[in-house]
């Protein structure tokens, strides 16, 4: 007679959720599409952390990324320098995110 696998055994073969998983996730979350057998996978790898950062590192790269875009777009002069955009974009970018971080 074979005994039934205890709890343990059944939590040391369940997998970790790799990179390419934690990225597809934090994509289709944010596009409002995540499938429910992802997210039910998701809830039971148990490190909800990792998530979190993942959404606000998307967050605060999409954010940045239209910033950036909609400056580059609105100073366009030959007497306004590059650089200058760069600039403009950090310091709104820092702005943008200085309650999240302080909080």
């Amino acid at each position: 007679m074979k005994n039934p696998p205890s709890d343990e055994s059944t939590s040391d073969t369940q997998e970790k959720v790799s990179v390419k998983d934690i990225l597809q996730s934090v994509f289709a979350a944010a596009l409002g599409v995540q499938s429910s057998k992802n997210r039910d996978r998701d809830f039971k790898q148990g490190n909800i952390g990792i998530f979190i950062a993942a959404g606000i590192l998307f967050t605060a790269l999409f954010i940045g990324g239209v910033i950036a875009l909609q400056t580059a777009l609105n100073l366009e002069s030959p007497f306004i320098p590059k650089s200058l955009i760069g600039f403009a974009a950090k310091r709104s970018i820092i702005l943008e995110f200085a309650p999240t971080f302080c909080s």
